[in-house]
């Protein structure tokens, strides 16, 4: 049984917007990116302010030939005017190439999650971490899911 992945979208300004997306249906990036193309149409082509959008991500945005996420997020930040500033808990494998040319993008930016992106995200859904929160093993699903991808 494959496990969902998840896509939080943060947005800075006008009510501090967040918005979540799953896997449920298609990749959690695409749900993402189909949800904001319909929000933001009249942003193609503009010469609106480039919008910065903190996402994170459970898993790296794949690379694969079928579904490319990480080039298909790249391509979306440059015809929107968006900045992604992308983190993710956890490697995505078999996306190396992919993921080189979103972290060449200069419309995004692609990190792993530290310590302080998970005190950001509970804050964003209005709870908090204790001080010494560390994550548990049942939090630590990435070699689940190395086995997954492969």
């Amino acid at each position: 049984m494959k496990r969902m992945t998840y896509l939080c979208v943060h947005q800075d300004g006008a009510g501090n917007q967040n918005d979540l997306f799953t896997s449920k249906g298609s990749h959690a990036e695409q749900n993402f990116m189909t949800a904001y193309k319909e929000q933001y149409a009249e942003r193609s082509g503009t010469k609106k302010k480039c919008e910065k959008l903190d996402i994170y991500l459970t898993l790296a945005p794949c690379g694969s030939e079928g579904m490319n996420c990480a080039r298909e997020l790249g391509d979306f930040a440059e015809k929107h005017n968006f900045h992604l500033n992308i983190k993710a808990a956890g490697p995505y494998y078999q996306n190396e190439k992919e993921l080189q040319h979103l972290m060449a993008s200069r419309h995004c930016s692609v990190k792993a999650f530290t310590r302080k992106d998970y005190r950001k995200l509970a804050e964003y859904f209005g709870t908090s971490l204790p001080d010494k929160w560390e994550r548990s093993p049942e939090t630590k699903d990435i070699e689940i899911r190395r086995h997954e991808a492969n």
